[in-house]
């Protein structure tokens, strides 16, 4: 199971609209895996989805910055597995998570 917040801006370390895996549930609360690290959540605010998602975000990647000295917006997706992959272009049909070492295809 995945779970995704169901709007507004995510609290760090979490990308808007990313998909991250569903940890455990218990009652009204929800833990979610976020780049390796657990989030406890109320099922309120959240979208949950049975099936593993690869949707491709816009977020601001912080190891790249511009030459404004704010950090650069980019393409990043979440892989199943919940770690942030940055850098990707806009319409990159496949990635390849280097923690998992898996391929996945990006949802459009």
């Amino acid at each position: 199971m995945h779970a995704r917040l169901a709007g507004g801006f995510p609290p760090a370390p979490m990308l808007s609209g990313g998909w991250y895996p569903v940890a455990s549930r218990a009652g009204d609360r929800v833990t979610i895996s976020v780049d390796g690290t657990r989030f406890a959540v109320h099922e309120s605010f959240l979208e949950l989805s049975e099936a593993d998602r690869v949707t491709s975000v816009w977020a601001f990647d912080p190891t790249r910055t511009g030459p404004d000295g704010f950090s650069d917006l980019t393409s990043a997706v979440v892989c199943p597995a919940g770690h942030h992959i940055t850098g990707l272009g806009p319409s990159t049909p496949r990635c390849r998570c280097e923690r998992c070492g898996r391929v996945y295809e990006i949802e459009t």
